[in-house]
């Protein structure tokens, strides 16, 4: 099971330490040749879905650029 707030905080702390919104983010990593819509970084942000898939937390961690196994191990809870 996905901690889905552990992942909100995180997107969250990311986005304001870069300063960036849900569209920036999401243009970030299309730009990178990542598939991703404001929509969705906002629901990641709001917790409003069940579960967030692979290539989303991929598509994340590029528009946050993070690494994409810490992104992997926030979402499995693993926050240390």
């Amino acid at each position: 099971m996905q901690d889905l707030e552990g992942l909100a905080k995180f997107v969250r702390q990311k986005m304001d330490e870069l300063n960036l919104n849900s569209y920036e983010v999401a243009q970030r990593a299309t730009n990178k040749g990542f598939k991703i819509v404001h929509g969705t970084v906002w629901n990641v942000l709001n917790q409003n879905t069940k579960e967030v898939k692979d290539r989303t937390l991929i598509s994340l961690a590029k528009g946050l650029n993070v690494d994409e196994e810490q992104i992997f191990a926030i979402a499995r809870g693993q926050h240390g």
